[in-house]
């Protein structure tokens, strides 16, 4: 069984063994041309040095350049990335100077620099199509690199790995030093003059090992060998190190550490096709993919046919946000009732759904919650919570002044208005006062008249004051307590007015960021349904963006659904753990999407964009950040809720 799942191992992790076979072989061939005298014996006349047309120094630069050139496109070929194949050139060049077998200085710099091109211009000529468009892992660091920061072991685990990667870290490290030390004595370097480069390859080992060890836990065992190896071989094996680190390597199109087969955390639905990158074989024929028939390649990318349930854990993802996007009618609140009610039992959070046309009151028959009818209710703007009279009137004045389009004077006389206004119930900027009673919209139209009887200028924003108080100021007062006791549903599809809507969802996302702040994590699944029908465009993404911003702070999810993708801000977009694409039929927005599933890799956008035009009701693109896994997930299990 041990061999078994160490040949599987070696297999998935295979590019990155063969990276470092790669650096260590070129680092014994190295040694031999840099040493032998037989090597100066491939010039004309068999001269053992060529003084007379080549110096030494000169025969050393372009050995160094040629192994660089091989060597950096071996690792391109083996890894197909530019990014990890210059990096591990890097790497090993560093550790040649380390070893004494070059000097740190522009000339050799230059040298590395122009091995790079060479490669790249043998590379564009060669190999173009395995480059550009096999591996996008170059062109997606940002995505590697938040990978790794998502990982997050616990002590207990860190204690469990220990000693299997101690004693690989171990073996690895006692051969490679027989190994260096052998080489440098046979090049005649005297045993006190190693020590030196060998104190400082062990720094760097032991920073390789810690970093390996935060890495560790959760893995295969034989996995965690391998790490120890890696982190055992220095720069050699920092670059393949690197690249094993995330949970989900780049290279592979398996079922990563966001989704799974197995029955844990919450069902998506069924998958029906997996984007792949290969000869296209099983093509799924559930979305256009015709452009297969157009391309010269025979390796592209492609939605290969696999039926599968597909689980995603909480936990595992990026950040606890979701973003769902797609046409009318193609399915989004379906998917929205079936992951709340998933989310409730599976992880206990309760649910606060901000609700604009009435669609999700059949949840009632699900499970034990609360719906509340918006337009028979009140909750008032101008409670303080945790902010200073200041800033509520900053805040306050920018949604008012959005709502009516407002000009910058009239916004100036907003926020003077609201100031008097708690002045007049004794609030100041003491933090001591914000506990009083807070004034009333009718409050705020008094102080508006008193203060116009001192200029008339602020007659200009009575009206909008006075219809306000007259929409809002009447009816149950609803307190953010109130609303986080339960699983709550707000319907708002019977209040008549937009200005109304917007501030009243306004208002309860202030109380709501403000709660957080002092009551801490909070297990809450918030959803926000088709902002643009709530509040103006701009208001609504810098409100998506504030709750985003702030709720990650203490963990409650969020789950964003719009037809529109322009209109979820980008910060949303790019940092939601999960995304999730339904039909779009807008260019612009099948574009965006594309880019953002897909990258910059130009086939696999393509390939995507077509699926995005073609999907059928029920049917949606999913897509976690920091995976590169791209599934077809249909709904056929769960639309009857």
């Amino acid at each position: 069984m041990i061999v078994i799942l160490m040949f599987k191992t070696l297999k998935r992790f295979s590019r990155s063994i063969g990276t470092l076979i790669v650096n260590i072989l070129v680092y014994i061939l190295l040694d031999y041309f840099y040493r032998s005298e037989s090597a100066w014996r491939l010039f004309p006349g068999g001269t053992t040095v060529p003084y007379e047309w080549l110096p030494r120094h000169v025969y050393i630069q372009l050995l160094f350049l040629i192994f660089g050139i091989i060597h950096i496109l071996v690792v391109l070929t083996l890894i197909s990335s530019v990014v990890f194949a210059a990096l591990n050139r890097a790497c090993f060049y560093f550790q040649i100077v380390i070893l004494g077998y070059d000097a740190l200085s522009i000339s050799s710099l230059i040298r590395e620099l122009a091995s790079l091109l060479i490669t790249l211009f043998i590379a564009r000529l060669l190999v173009t199509v395995k480059v550009l468009s096999e591996y996008s892992g170059s062109r997606e660091f940002r995505e590697f690199a938040r990978s790794l920061s998502t990982q997050k072991p616990r002590i207990k685990d860190l204690l469990e790995a220990a000693p299997t990667l101690l004693a690989s870290h171990s073996i690895a490290y006692s051969l490679l030093t027989l190994l260096l030390i052998t080489l440098l004595t046979i090049r005649g370097v005297m045993l006190e003059n190693l020590v030196k480069p060998g104190l400082l390859n062990l720094y760097i080992q032991l920073f390789l090992l810690a970093l390996s060890h935060l890495y560790a836990p959760g893995r295969e065992l034989s996995e965690i060998v391998l790490l120890g190896v890696f982190s055992a071989t220095g720069l050699f094996g920092l670059p393949p190190l690197l690249m094993i680190l995330p949970r989900k390597i780049l290279y592979t199109s398996q079922i990563g550490r966001v989704f799974y087969k197995e029955p844990v955390g919450v069902l998506i639905g069924i998958a029906e096709a997996e984007l792949t990158y290969g000869e296209p074989r099983n093509i799924y024929n559930g979305v256009s993919q015709e452009y297969l028939f157009t391309t010269s390649s025979r390796e592209t990318w492609f939605f290969r046919e696999v039926l599968q349930p597909i689980y995603v854990k909480l936990e595992d993802l990026n950040t606890p946000h979701i973003v769902i996007v797609g046409a009318s009618g193609t399915g989004k609140t379906t998917l929205v009732k079936h992951l709340v009610l998933e989310f409730n039992r599976t992880y206990s959070y309760r649910f606060l759904i901000i609700d604009p046309h009435g669609e999700y009151s059949n949840l009632t028959e699900n499970t034990p919650c609360r719906v509340i009818d918006a337009s028979k209710c009140t909750i008032n703007p101008l409670v303080l919570e945790n902010t200073s009279p200041r800033d509520r009137a900053l805040q306050l004045s920018h949604v008012i002044a959005s709502i009516f389009k407002l000009g910058f004077i009239q916004r100036r006389m907003l926020e003077e208005v609201i100031l008097r206004t708690y002045a007049s119930k004794g609030i100041t900027e003491d933090p001591g006062t914000w506990r009083l009673e807070p004034p009333t919209l009718r409050d705020l139209v008094s102080a508006c008249r008193e203060l116009s009887e001192l200029n008339q200028e602020y007659l200009r924003i009575l009206p909008y004051l006075s219809l306000i108080s007259e929409n809002i100021g009447l009816g149950m007062h609803l307190s953010i307590e109130d609303l986080l006791r339960e699983n709550t549903i707000i319907d708002l599809s019977r209040v008549s007015s937009d200005f109304t809507r917007a501030i009243f969802v306004e208002t309860l996302m202030y109380a709501l960021i403000s709660k957080m702040y002092s009551a801490g994590r909070i297990r809450l699944q918030l959803v926000i349904d088709e902002v643009r029908h709530i509040m103006p465009r701009a208001l609504g993404m810098e409100l998506l963006s504030r709750i985003f911003m702030e709720s990650r702070k203490f963990g409650f999810s969020t789950i964003v659904v719009s037809q529109d993708v322009k209109r979820i801000p980008k910060t949303l977009l790019n940092n939601a753990g999960l995304r999730v694409f339904f039909t779009l039929n807008e260019p612009e927005s099948i574009r965006i999407a594309a880019d953002i599933i897909g990258g910059a890799v130009k086939a696999k956008s393509t390939c995507i964009s077509e699926a995005l035009k073609s999907l059928k009701q029920y049917a949606y693109i999913v897509h976690a950040t920091g995976s590169e896994n791209i599934f077809i997930v249909k709904l056929n299990l769960i639309k009857s809720q």
